[in-house]
């Protein structure tokens, strides 16, 4: 069964959402997406006791979109390194296998006679 709060704590509860989401926000910014989980988790914990306005909301919406944004830039980022990670070890494994040709050959010149 959930507890319901006093109404005059809305507006405070609502106040910590925005927090907690413009805290997420900039933790995303620097990419520290443990605290960018973290906050989120708060702010669930929150959730659970007030109903939000439609400007309050939209704020957050504004906000959570900014993250979104910032989460696919996070990915893309990433999967581009990934994929460059991999040419360079292609590449890496060529070379090997050259200079592991190379190391077999002893130098020595045989001629028939």
């Amino acid at each position: 069964m959930m507890t319901v709060r006093p109404t005059d704590q809305g507006a405070t509860i609502a106040a910590e959402l925005f927090r907690l989401t413009l805290a997420a926000k900039e933790a995303a910014d620097q990419g520290r997406w443990d605290l960018v989980e973290a906050y989120y988790a708060q702010r669930g914990e929150q959730l659970e006791w007030v109903a939000l306005s439609t400007s309050e909301l939209g704020r957050i919406v504004r906000l959570d979109g900014a993250i979104v944004q910032r989460i696919r830039f996070a990915q893309s980022a990433l999967s581009s390194a990934i994929q460059e990670t991999a040419k360079t070890c292609r590449r890496l494994e060529g070379l090997r296998r050259g200079i592991g040709a190379l190391s077999l050959d002893s130098g020595t010149i045989f001629l028939k006679a």
